[in-house]
């Protein structure tokens, strides 16, 4: 796998729209880097790694969500355009 500590934002948004990637799996990834360095660099006076995993699981949600009401939307749509023009 790749290292995404080393990917650019826009690369992680590229990985997960592409399905190489969830959000659930990238922040699981950064917990483990907070984890390992946090006793050394002490920059978080509040970390809440369940909530940021239930963030994350909402995302998945809402946006598989979404793309089922696009595809039942096209898929309406070519039906309805199918028996318009079979009615022709």
């Amino acid at each position: 796998m790749t290292n995404i500590f080393s990917l650019k934002a826009e690369e992680l948004v590229s990985k997960i729209k592409d399905s190489q990637l969830t959000s659930v799996e990238l922040c699981e990834r950064y917990i483990e880097r907070v984890e390992k360095f946090e006793k050394d660099v002490k920059a978080w006076a509040h970390f809440d790694k369940k909530l940021l995993l239930e963030k994350a699981a909402e995302e998945i949600t809402r946006t598989n969500s979404k793309s089922t009401r696009s595809f039942q939307a096209r898929n309406h749509s070519s039906k309805s355009s199918s028996s318009s023009q079979s009615m022709s």
